[in-house]
Order: C-alpha cells, then sequence, then structure tokens
C-alpha cells in the first residue's frame, strides 16, 4: 500500500546534479561530490558530507545490518580511486576507508548480509559477513576475476550478471 503523510515531502532537492542513488527502509542517498541522506517519511535531511576535489564516488550501497532497526544506518562508497569509505548516518562520521581496489569501484551490489564491490578491471571482490552478522572493511575477503570491459551488471539471487559489449 502507499505511504500516508500528513507533510508528505513531495520532492527532496538535492541542490547538484545527482548521478547515484540508493534506497534502503526509510532512507534514500544521493551522491557524487557530495554524500547526502534524507529520511523519506519526513524529508529531513540526516546526513551531508561533502568529499575532496581529488575524491568522486562512483558507487553505492547501504550496508546490511544485524538488526532491522539498523537497517539504512550505515553505507559504503566506492570511488574513483579504488577506496571503499563506510560512513554512519545517524552520526555523520566516517567509520573505515580501505584501499581495496587498484582500479575504480564502479558497482557496490548488497547480496544477503554480503556487499559485492566490482572495479573496471574486471575484479570482483565478495566482503562476507563477519561474526558480527554484517560485513566489515576488516574482514577476509573473496576475489574474483570477469570480464573487463563491463557495459552493466545486476546482481539477481545469488547470480551476478554483466554485459560486456553484446555478450552477456
Amino acid at each position: 500500500r502507499p505511504p500516508r503523510y500528513r507533510q508528505r515531502p513531495h520532492q527532496i532537492p538535492t541542490e547538484y546534479d545527482t548521478r547515484l542513488v540508493a534506497a534502503c527502509g526509510e532512507h534514500v542517498c544521493t551522491t557524487g561530490f557530495i554524500t547526502k541522506v534524507w529520511n523519506v517519511r519526513t524529508g529531513e535531511k540526516v546526513l551531508h558530507m561533502a568529499h575532496s576535489e581529488s575524491v568522486r564516488v562512483t558507487s553505492l550501497a547501504f550496508k546490511p545490518s544485524a538488526t532491522l532497526e539498523d537497517e539504512g544506518n550505515q553505507l559504503w562508497l566506492g570511488t574513483s580511486s579504488g577506496e571503499i569509505h563506510e560512513i554512519d548516518n545517524i552520526n555523520q562520521a566516517l567509520i573505515k576507508t580501505k584501499n581495496a581496489h587498484r582500479r575504480e569501484v564502479i558497482k557496490l551490489f548488497r547480496y544477503a548480509s554480503e556487499l559485492w564491490s566490482l572495479d573496471d578491471s574486471g575484479e570482483l571482490v565478495i566482503w562476507k559477513k563477519s561474526s558480527s552478522g554484517v560485513p566489515s572493511l576488516d574482514q577476509q575477503t573473496n576475489s574474483f576475476r570477469v570480464p573487463k570491459g563491463h557495459t552493466f551488471s545486476i546482481a539477481c539471487g545469488e547470480q551476478l550478471w554483466i554485459a560486456t559489449g553484446k555478450d552477456i
């Protein structure tokens, strides 16, 4: 059923050229050179984080949480330099940064309690859940090679479908 609001936010002005959008629970995030998170129930801005001029966010995904109440409170940002930043929306803080790839992180996928990162050279890194039940940048990873020349990809269940040119 559609949501009902007393004072419904009919639109959320991002105030910049929005390139990436992700939604999780009652949060929506837009990013690029600036990362902003809003509560879609109230329209209130939860997070505003400006990145340095040399950092461009190229992918994002909300981090899975151990409890339903914490869903949408943290997100991962992949950058053009191969770093992954973990951000806490509630405390408006950068939790951790890891140089996870040698190339630009072009996609972040969420599958169950895992996060998958894909760079433009075809390296796929699987971030498995830790003992706390959520993925961590400190956790051991599994890496795979996928075809280079990514034009589109989508995670369907536990499978990753990748298009490279005329091949899927």
